[in-house]
């Protein structure tokens, strides 16, 4: 009934992450997808809480996909990849709401139909490395959060750019 993608883990093993077009609520940004009526709606993220089993389906913006979820290494907060503005940039979820990591006009999503891509991962000094298309350019990268600076690192790639990417340690 559901599309339900892109799960992750959290550190814990207590919850997954998920991609979902799952309503947030009854008076949430969408309505979730209603084959019935051939509605379908955006992607948002949803958690998993395995101890309960139930679902919670972050807000996310009416307009938006969201995509990609990933927790840190601490598993204290939760990264995604959204186009809410326009442009596939990287935001966080903490209890304090949504926050965008560094809002620029570059890609760090991935086309959809493509499973099992990831365009960041978690260094173990805070960081994040990046796989990005800017100006028509893959790109890579290592942006900290919280200071809204990137690195970009000067590497030979292909017209293809960085497909897969992860990180060990």
């Amino acid at each position: 009934r559901f599309a339900d993608l892109q799960p992750a883990w959290s550190p814990d093993g207590r919850s997954i992450a998920f991609a979902t077009d799952r309503a947030a609520g009854p008076d949430s940004a969408g309505y979730g997808t209603d084959f019935q009526r051939l509605r379908y709606s955006q992607l948002r993220i949803a958690i998993f809480d395995l101890a309960s089993g139930q679902i919670h389906v972050l807000a996310g913006e009416p307009n938006a996909k969201h995509i990609d979820p990933q927790y840190s290494a601490d598993g204290k907060s939760l990264y995604y990849v959204s186009d809410r503005t326009g442009w596939w940039n990287l935001y966080r979820h903490a209890d304090s709401g949504e926050e965008p990591l560094l809002p620029m006009e570059a890609e760090f999503g991935t086309p959809q139909w493509v499973f099992g891509m990831a365009t960041y991962a978690f260094l173990g000094d805070e960081r994040i490395a990046c796989a990005y298309t800017k100006d028509g350019m893959p790109r890579l990268g290592l942006l900290t959060p919280g200071a809204g600076t990137i690195e970009v690192l000067e590497v030979s790639r292909g017209p293809d750019g960085f497909s897969n990417l992860r990180a060990h340690g």
